[in-house]
Formats: C-alpha cells, sequence, structure tokens
C-alpha cells in the first residue's frame, strides 16, 4: 500500500492551483457583486430578533436595546478599517472586538458579522426610532423591573413550550416592586 503523503503528492495539480488563485484573486479586487457598488450604511437599522437599534454615524456606531417600553443605549463603537467588501467596521470602546456590516441582498438590508458569534444578524434599514426612544428609558427599580420582564416577553420563545403564563408571572411579582426597592430585592421579586 502506498503511504498517504505520496497519494496527495501525486495527485496534485499545479495548473490548477494557479487557475484557482487567478480567480480568487480577481474576484476578491472586483468586490463580492461588481455590478453594485457598496451602499452607505449611514442612519438608523434594526435587527431582525435581538431587539437592537444601530445607529451609524460617520466616526462612531450606537447601539440601543430596544422593547416596547424601552430604549436603552447599550454600547458604542468607533469607526474601523473597512475590510475589502463591507459596508462599515466597528471597534468597541470596551474591548478589542471589531464587528463588520456586510452587504445584504439590497440596499435596505445588510449583516453584521461579530467574530466570535454561531451567526450572522441580518439589520435592515428604517426611517426613524420607535417611539420608546422619544424619551429616556428611567432608570428607576420599577422601570427596570418592566424592562426585565418586556425584553423577557419579546425574545424568549420557549414560554408556550414549557408552558408559562409570563404575563401571569409578571403580574404576580411586579406589585412587590416599589420606588424604593433595592437591587438586591430586585433580583429576587425578578419573574425569571
Amino acid at each position: 500500500m502506498m503511504p498517504f503523503h505520496r497519494t496527495i503528492r501525486r495527485r496534485r495539480n499545479p495548473g490548477g492551483i494557479v487557475l484557482l488563485a487567478a480567480v480568487l484573486a480577481g474576484a476578491g479586487a472586483s468586490g463580492p457583486n461588481p455590478a453594485r457598488p457598496p451602499a452607505p450604511i449611514g442612519g438608523l437599522w434594526a435587527t431582525d430578533g435581538y431587539g437592537l437599534i444601530l445607529e451609524v454615524g460617520p466616526d462612531a456606531l450606537q447601539v440601543f436595546e430596544v422593547t416596547k417600553v424601552s430604549c436603552i443605549p447599550a454600547m458604542r463603537a468607533k469607526t474601523s478599517i473597512t475590510p475589502p467588501g463591507a459596508l462599515g467596521a466597528f471597534t468597541l470602546q470596551e474591548a478589542p472586538v471589531t464587528f463588520v456590516i456586510l452587504p445584504g441582498s439590497g440596499a435596505a438590508d445588510a449583516r453584521v458579522h461579530v467574530p466570535f458569534a454561531a451567526s450572522e444578524m441580518i439589520i435592515r434599514r428604517i426611517e426613524k426610532k420607535p417611539a420608546a426612544c422619544d424619551t429616556p428609558t428611567p432608570n428607576t427599580p420599577v422601570s427596570n423591573f418592566d424592562v426585565f420582564a418586556q425584553t423577557w416577553a419579546e425574545h424568549y420563545p420557549f414560554f408556550a413550550v414549557k408552558k408559562v403564563d409570563w404575563a401571569a408571572v409578571v403580574g404576580a411579582n411586579r406589585s412587590r416592586v416599589t420606588g424604593t426597592t433595592t437591587a438586591e430585592e430586585l433580583s429576587r421579586s425578578s419573574p425569571a
């Protein structure tokens, strides 16, 4: 029987490798879709799922966590060097993480690639922020409870499977929260 490394050596095709390299170099030079130039990225974007709004400016990106009852600034990222084929790149201020915004299927959508994530987030252009962003979300015990409860209501998919009446759980615990509830007491009265 022939050793494995010799079998591999005999099957090499240097001409094919050179051709593949030339094709890849040509594709990289013109970008992912030479018929469509990259769209400008500035403006407002909403994620499909996740409850995030991205506000993209010329020098930075601001991310907001949004529910029906809240709009909370979550993170800020500075504009970074944009890799070929991408619409933009941003590096978080509080961590050395750079994420890239890639073209989507049209000018009104794109994809956010985070290096350690299992998948990309789909984002879509929006005209304005949701109404919850018109006024700052109060940082009070009652408001924090409501934001927590609403976030779970909008994003946790297994209440029906686990036969949990989330509205009843929230209702049974909300009355325990007042304006003087401490953070420790709040964590004990959170419905999850």
